[in-house]
């Protein structure tokens, strides 16, 4: 890849030079152009090795700390390690005390992974901070993304008719803005918690606007299938569900989401076993037991 060889070029003159802050940097950079490939234990080794320059060093320039912290902690929710990743968000907080766009992300990003370890106390904490921040700071296009990921987020505990309104109309106003992609995901969101709240129809009628909106590879398209495969069950219309399940699979296995692909494995898994057909049952745990083996083998992770 041309832009890892330059970078390599330029980390042989930093090196050579002794400038730990520009080591740094090239470091930090060659770290994200690893993670984009995926090879997620390439990325976390130049990663570690850019904080290993910046604390050699005899200044630090809080913001490129900062930075590198921040990907130390993407990188490792990457790879599964939610409390890892949320003591380095912890950490890159500290060194952005400021009111900025950034502190920002990094509450909502805290109440994200704290979320996902289920402790549910620190991700209210961060999300009220997350809310208070999206009230007072951020542009129109921002403020509409966290506000997106917070009513995601909180989606159990508030109303979810008003979630509906909003994000209804933060969708109607990206479609307006010829923001098609984002309409998408919000569509899907929207999809969601109609399903989740038994509104059968109105998730069918998101889910089908959001396919419009994506691509059929896209990652957020897994997502509407696995609403659609859930509409078409209830609709007795078993064909059409496995067909659903079996697209957000292929999705799900192409983009490497593992969390997500075990979810929708064990789902279809329940549904061959409920119609006896316990050969092809088994044979989908077992696929996705070789998938999850490989895919820890490429980040990096040994069992």
């Amino acid at each position: 890849m041309e832009a890892e060889k330059e970078l390599n070029q330029v980390l042989q003159v930093a090196n050579n030079s002794q400038n730990n802050q520009l080591t740094s940097v090239v470091l930090l950079y060659l770290g994200r152009v690893a993670a984009e490939q995926h090879e997620y234990s390439i990325a976390l080794f130049h990663t570690k090795r850019a904080w290993d320059e910046l604390q050699s060093g005899e200044e630090i320039d809080p913001n490129i700390h900062s930075k590198v912290l921040m990907q130390l902690a993407t990188l490792h929710e990457q790879l599964g390690k939610a409390a890892v990743a949320a003591t380095y968000y912890e950490k890159a907080l500290l060194l952005n005390p400021s009111n900025n766009e950034e502190q920002g992300k990094m509450y909502l990003r805290l109440a994200e992974v704290y979320d996902r370890q289920k402790k549910y106390d620190q991700a209210e904490a961060y999300a009220t901070k997350a809310s208070i921040f999206l009230e007072e700071h951020s542009n129109q296009e921002e403020r509409q993304e966290m506000q997106r990921r917070l009513l995601m987020l909180q989606r159990e505990s508030s109303d979810w008719k008003m979630s509906v309104q909003i994000l209804s109309s933060i969708a109607e106003q990206s479609e307006q803005a010829g923001k098609k992609h984002k309409a998408g995901e919000v569509y899907a969101d929207l999809a969601l918690i109609c399903l989740e709240n038994q509104e059968f129809d109105e998730a069918w009628a998101y889910a089908e606007k959001s396919r419009l909106a994506l691509s059929d590879t896209d990652p957020t398209t897994g997502k509407v299938h696995r609403v659609l495969s859930a509409v078409y069950f209830r609709r007795e219309d078993e064909k059409k569900g496995k067909k659903h399940l079996d697209n957000a699979v292929k999705i799900y296995e192409q983009h490497g989401k593992v969390a997500e692909l075990e979810a929708v494995t064990f789902q279809m898994s329940r549904y061959l076993s409920d119609r006896g057909e316990y050969r092809e049952a088994n044979e989908r745990l077992e696929w996705f037991h070789l998938f999850l083996m490989k895919q820890l083998e490429k980040r990096g992770v040994v069992l």
